[in-house]
């Protein structure tokens, strides 16, 4: 699975890019979407609000402000060959995007599926790569008219389905929240938010989705400065404000759970349990910790308690990788913090970061040339390395399975998303 906040971006230290391609027959013959990885499913609608927390839970019944022209079954829905991409620089690595531009952060992996926003300003197309059928959907746009400017915003998906966030007006009109279904080849419109007079509309960033709710910062309210918002595909037109302004952002969502780190008072981890409609900490000390990801009961997240005393913002230098359980409360440190470990992510036993130890200087998120990606295996307390491409940038990685997906600069201009295989070593 940004568009984000401006800081976000000069955080990150760079424009990176990627997208996927093209050519080959219609989905009428290769739905392009055949099984992947099973998966469980969570079907719990719970949007009891929390009384600690302020939430709210007001519904927009308000039909006369929904969008003129929204077709739920706009199509064609053509999937595509993907290109063949020759040699991407090591043995296992397959490219899975191909156009000039795909934004940092602002893409999903689910099973043999992967979501992301193409990045290009001119269209913002939101993209599905089988990287199992070596195929790729560019999803229709669901609007039969194109009078004003739109922009999409980072996408995100569960299983078969896609959910995304489209702006028209450069933020200054209006903003939905879509779904789109993979199998039936149809999109629902979520949530619909008009700009009100002066007030300023601050559009969902940092999307996930779990089951039938799907959670972002800001995109659900005018005026207030990015909330955590819920929705549910199941109910159209409400929302829950699970927590007030600047909260949610890089959230992830396993289960009833979601994680996020706060942008204001201490970058600290936070969580919200739809089950129990109860917000608590994952981590709440003098440190900085942020970048969360979540799978089952695990939260992987970057924490500055060795660096120099900087935030996100100026200084990664020493940023370890720890992991807090949230069914026995531990909290385990992954990474020494001798020098730069980044963006983890977790599936099952395996832990995964962007690793700067190869780099000419690796306490500065700057020096990228060296990052390669570097897991660890929980149950053999083993360390090892996942990618060996020098020269290549690297960032964002993911793990689903025994797959890894690394946002890379190409061996030409721009970048792309590719995949390698987990070591036979670490499985």
């Amino acid at each position: 699975m940004t568009r984000s906040p401006s800081f976000i971006l000069f955080l990150l230290g760079l424009s990176l890019s990627a997208c996927s391609s093209c050519s080959g027959d219609g989905h009428t013959t290769d739905s392009g979407i055949d099984g992947g990885t099973g998966t469980d499913t969570d079907t719990d609608t719970d949007t009891d609000t929390d009384t600690d927390t302020d939430t709210d839970t007001d519904t927009d019944t308000d039909t006369d402000t929904l969008p003129d022209g929204f077709v739920a079954d706009a199509g064609p829905w053509v999937w595509e060959d993907l290109p063949d991409a020759g040699d991407c620089g090591v043995e296992g690595c397959k490219q899975l995007t191909f156009g000039d531009s795909v934004d940092v952060l602002e893409w999903d992996v689910w099973g043999n599926l992967l979501a992301y926003d193409d990045g290009d300003p001119s269209n913002n197309n939101v993209k599905v790569v089988n990287y199992s059928s070596n195929r790729q959907l560019t999803i229709p746009s669901p609007y039969d008219t194109e009078t004003t400017t739109f922009v999409f915003f980072p996408a995100t998906i569960y299983e078969k389905t896609i959910c995304y966030a489209k702006t028209a007006n450069s933020w200054d009109g209006r903003h939905d929240v879509i779904c789109a279904d993979l199998e039936e080849e149809k999109q629902k419109l979520i949530f619909h938010l008009n700009k009100d007079g002066d007030e300023t509309l601050h559009p969902a960033e940092y999307i996930d989705i779990y089951g039938t709710r799907i959670v972002s910062m800001g995109g659900c309210v005018v005026g207030d400065f990015w909330p955590l918002c819920a929705f549910d595909m199941d109910a159209p037109e409400t929302y829950q404000e699970v927590a007030p302004h600047f909260y949610g952002s890089h959230n992830s969502m396993w289960g009833d759970v979601v994680v996020w780190y706060k942008e204001f008072d201490g970058y600290h981890i936070q969580a919200y349990d739809f089950s129990t409609s109860t917000q608590f900490d994952i981590t709440n000390d003098d440190q900085v910790q942020f970048n969360p990801r979540i799978q089952g009961n695990r939260v992987v997240y970057q924490d500055l308690r060795f660096g120099d005393g900087g935030t996100p913002m100026t200084s990664w230098a020493h940023s370890a990788v720890f992991m807090y359980d949230l069914s026995t409360h531990e909290t385990t440190q992954i990474t020494s913090g001798e020098w730069i470990a980044a963006f983890p992510d977790v599936y099952e036993n395996i832990v995964i970061w962007a690793d700067y130890r190869a780099s000419a200087n690796p306490n500065d998120q700057n020096s990228m040339s060296g990052v390669e990606i570097w897991g660890y295996n929980l149950d053999t307390s083993t360390e090892f390395q996942i990618t060996n491409v020098p020269s290549r940038s690297k960032t964002t990685p993911r793990i689903w399975g025994d797959k890894i997906f690394v946002h890379m600069y190409k061996a030409g201009p721009g970048d792309a998303i590719y995949m390698f295989d987990l070591p036979d070593g670490a499985k």
